[in-house]
């Protein structure tokens, strides 16, 4: 008769399994809504999707860890890669911006988190308003997250600040990262 244990929840001799790596290097399973539970501290669950079974998986370092690569954390949050978010705990399946469709094989990205003056993003992230054409004053924002040594490859110039300085243009990666409002405009800003 074989005998299965839940990760996290058991061994073989009675005693209380530890989360994380568990003995003799065996990962444990988890998900993204169980990860606080079957992992320990300094580990993220590495899986699929947000709803896919994984394993526990030591973080990577949280320094720089390459290019602004927009990833889409199963929190919400937009990561500026996903070595940056899975650094900080969190399963990252999705490329791209978690308010766009999802670029890993069908893979659909996690809801991202809202914010406003009222509902601050959690630490760490920071609340950016959706690009439009314009410099609406709306209050509605989402989360974003990156390392504070992250650096914009060059690409397609067409981003105005909303500051009232129109002479520098900037990519989309620029605009983002430079934390304030922005709008959208035609390629160079012309």
């Amino acid at each position: 008769m074989a005998v299965a244990f839940a990760a996290g929840c058991g061994s073989f001799f009675g005693s209380p399994e530890p989360s994380g790596l568990g003995s003799n290097g065996i990962k444990n399973a988890c998900t993204w809504a169980t990860v606080k539970d079957d992992c320990l501290a300094d580990e993220f669950c590495d899986a699929t999707d947000c709803k896919a079974v994984g394993s526990c998986v030591q973080r990577p370092s949280p320094f720089m860890s390459g290019d602004l690569n927009w990833a889409c954390g199963c929190d919400g949050i937009t990561y500026g890669n996903a070595t940056f978010a899975r650094a900080q705990g969190v399963t990252a399946p999705t490329n791209g911006e978690c308010i766009g469709s999802g670029s890993s094989g069908g893979i659909t990205p996690a809801d991202p988190l809202a914010c406003s003056k009222s509902k601050a993003c959690p630490a760490g992230a920071v609340c950016l308003p959706l690009a439009s054409t314009s410099c609406g004053t709306g209050d509605q924002g989402y989360c974003w997250a990156w390392p504070n040594d992250a650096v914009c490859t060059p690409g397609t110039k067409g981003f105005l600040a909303c500051t009232g300085n129109t002479t520098k243009c900037m990519t989309e990666c620029e605009a983002i990262t430079s934390m304030q409002r922005y709008k959208m405009t035609t390629v160079d800003c012309k």
